[in-house]
């Protein structure tokens, strides 16, 4: 496992949209989690196999990546949001057919 800066994290997840950062941010909440979980049980961290690096560490970077996860969510949400808002003034605004159908 490689950890990168979280602004190199961050960045990586620009494109992504609010239902896919929801899913990232449930991947690194399920890690930090179970992390605190051991924690408080006093379960001592075991190096895993595919793991080079101490999982006390992947949980300040993920803690790090989180915060950086969640001003980014934020922003996708209120862009959501807007968006909607403006979808739903132009349907207000449309002029109204007499036509049976549409009614």
């Amino acid at each position: 496992m490689t950890l990168i800066d979280p602004e190199s994290y961050i960045n990586s997840l620009s494109g992504c949209t609010y239902e896919e950062l929801i899913q990232e941010r449930e991947r690194l909440m399920r890690f930090v989690l179970e992390f605190e979980i051991r924690k408080k049980k006093g379960k001592k961290e075991k190096k895993e196999q595919d793991l080079d690096v101490d999982p006390e560490m992947i949980y300040k970077m993920y803690l790090r990546y989180l915060s950086k996860l969640f001003k980014l969510m934020e922003k996708k949400y209120r862009k959501k949001s807007l968006k909607k808002e403006e979808k739903e003034k132009e349907a207000e605004a449309a002029p109204k057919s007499n036509l049976p159908w549409n009614h």
